[in-house]
């Protein structure tokens, strides 16, 4: 009736309804929203800002913890948001750090390492999100060890390893060899905080009487080593006091006598998992064991068999999530046309194991793509690139477009032809790999908005080793060249939106 007060009729919905709704929107469309009603603002200010948002609407940006302490307001920060996401789809970082003969190059939070001579280099990228002085690049810094060679008999020392954690806790072992036998004779192991350079702990391996180990990973709280050559026993130490906090027996299915055995680092901002992959080729049917070890304590708390290996299998972490995938590849698929690649992806779920969430396939027509073309694709974030020889002597990164497949009668073929090999799961979500666009650079001058395509010189297609990606910050290619011989280039490219007045461009180390 005429004067009386409007009623808002959005409050006969409950909030699990609105939020199905809103997952099903544009961001822009959720602010929208907010507009309409009390109710609808109070909801969507509600979702904008819930757990597990940026997993559900931004499957880009993994960073859960970034922004626990900022001053963004829900809009704003959902806003950013898109903008990261566009970014990516688009291929525009807001800059490109190349990294010369970085090996290794660890990325965690703002930080970047690598090792250089007998030195450890590092950046900080960016400060914390919200701050005033948010898009500033701190300027290259270099570590100095405290480390010397006993005598004239050894070789200068050199950093082996090196790891660094989000909260810029840096892990270093240092090894001295001696000139003749060019076997390392010390072993140290140092943590530093890269806030202000400090030297937390130092453990002389050998002056100690330590057990000879090798570090696997740094981690929140913790620094991981496995025993070498005698019954495998995962070691984890204080990563502030240097202290040791747990020794704990391993699977004999994990191989120790390796110099350099492979764990993956599963985790988010509560967890921590090791992520072992064995394979076993003595039975007809080769299979592989997954073990997975909880950080907390040191103890196996899941082994995931998979026993129909018919294609090769790659184990792929999800950075900053309780989550993995296994990646399989099959090239000249239904007479050549096609490559395939089929991800079965697990999660973390509220009993404390990872479980099969789904099963995802991605065609990509071959005809699409041209020969000596690197492919990568993550299957969390739903994004694809291509590393394409496009001159004698230079590769220009692509981006690729993801669509889902809605051809029922490829659908139907790929399926037959699966079967006839053997893989009969069910497939979850069909997706094919389209069109390219070239990942572009920054404009060189202030206020421009001409970008140029990015070109990685010196190397041949089939060398880049892989991409990664860092957090929500970006991507991360790595190079190995033949100019200089054998030389590792990294670019790292960073897609926070910087401010207007900052200096965007590429930049060298």
């Amino acid at each position: 009736m005429f004067g009386e007060e409007r009623v808002d009729v959005f409050k006969r919905l409950n909030f699990d309804c609105a939020a199905i709704i809103f997952s099903s929107l544009a961001p822009i469309d959720v602010v929208r929203c907010s507009q309409a009603s009390r109710t609808l603002r109070e909801w969507s200010l509600w979702f904008m800002s819930s757990d597990g948002l940026r997993r559900r609407q931004f499957p880009y940006f993994t960073d859960e913890g970034l922004f626990d302490n900022d001053t963004l307001s829900p809009i704003n920060r959902y806003t950013r948001f898109t903008r990261i996401q566009r970014s990516f789809k688009d291929g525009r970082p807001s800059s490109v750090f190349k990294f010369v003969a970085a090996k290794p190059l660890k990325t965690r939070g703002d930080y970047a390492v690598w090792i250089f001579g007998s030195s450890v280099r590092y950046h900080r990228l960016r400060n914390k999100p919200g701050d005033k002085s948010c898009s500033r690049i701190q300027p290259l810094r270099k570590l100095p060890l405290p480390i010397r060679s006993p005598s004239r008999r050894y070789a200068p020392f050199a950093p082996h390893f090196i790891d660094v954690n989000a909260a810029g806790y840096l892990f270093v072992r240092v090894g001295i060899e001696e000139w003749c036998s060019r076997r390392i004779e010390f072993t140290h192991d140092m943590v530093f905080s890269l806030e202000g350079t400090k030297l937390l702990w130092h453990h002389d391996r050998d002056m100690d009487g330590l057990p000879e180990l090798q570090p696997l990973h740094i981690g929140k709280e913790r620094v991981y080593y496995i025993t070498m050559f005698a019954r495998p026993e995962l070691i984890a130490y204080d990563v502030r006091s240097g202290r040791q906090l747990y020794r704990s027996p391993l699977p004999e299915s994990i191989d120790n006598n390796s110099h350099y055995p492979q764990f993956n680092f599963i985790f988010d901002k509560d967890h921590e998992f090791l992520a072992y992959v064995s394979r076993d080729c003595s039975h007809s049917s080769p299979s592989i064991l997954i073990v997975l070890i909880n950080g907390a304590d040191g103890h196996v708390s899941q082994e995931i068999e998979v026993s129909d290996v018919h294609w090769p299998l790659e184990l792929k972490e999800q950075p900053n999530v309780a989550a993995f995938a296994l990646e399989r590849k099959k090239q000249s698929f239904l007479n050549g046309r096609y490559d395939l690649m089929i991800f079965e992806k697990y999660s973390l779920q509220e009993d404390g194991l990872f479980a099969l969430t789904s099963r995802d396939l991605f065609t990509l027509k071959g005809s699409t793509i041209p020969d000596r073309t690197f492919i990568y694709l993550d299957p969390f974030r739903l994004l694809a690139f291509a590393m394409i020889d496009a001159t004698s002597d230079s590769t220009i990164p692509h981006v690729l477009e993801l669509r889902k497949l809605s051809d029922t009668n490829l659908r139907n073929k790929i399926e037959v032809e699966l079967g006839e090999e053997g893989v009969r799961k069910k497939v979850d979500n069909w997706f094919t790999l389209g069109a390219a666009g070239y990942i572009t650079l920054p404009p060189k001058t202030a206020g421009s908005e001409v970008r140029r395509p990015l070109k990685v010189r010196g190397i041949e297609t089939y060398l880049a080793s892989k991409i990664s990606f860092w957090g929500e910050r970006g991507i991360l290619f790595y190079v190995n060249g033949y100019q200089p011989r054998n030389s590792d280039t990294i670019y790292a490219l960073d897609f926070i939106p910087k401010a207007s007045n900052a200096h965007s461009g590429a930049h060298e180390t």
